[in-house]
């Protein structure tokens, strides 16, 4: 939330490749409902201190996590690009 207004931030959930207590999961459901909602409920507490609200609006598994991460890499690349090509015209001038 900034200003009032709310943005979104999705949160992804990963497992270490190689985690001794957890190597048979590969799907949020995996980690079990008492699991999930205590990790819910972190972020539900860790906003409401800061005085923000967090409303989880979902639950998706790695097709959906993978589609963020690449979006999160292009928009990552743009805004890089936007940066380094303000910054050559400022050295050009």
């Amino acid at each position: 939330e900034r200003d009032g207004e709310t943005t979104r931030n999705d949160r992804l959930v990963g497992v270490a490749a190689d985690a001794r207590l957890h190597t048979r999961v590969r799907t949020l459901e995996s980690l079990g409902t008492t699991l999930l909602e205590e990790i819910e409920h972190f972020f539900v507490s860790y906003n409401q201190v800061k005085g923000k609200k967090f409303e989880p609006l979902g639950r998706f598994g790695p097709e959906r996590a993978r589609e963020l991460v690449e979006e999160g890499m292009k928009q990552f690349r743009r805004k890089k690009g936007k940066r380094t090509a303000s910054k050559a015209g400022k050295r050009k001038g």
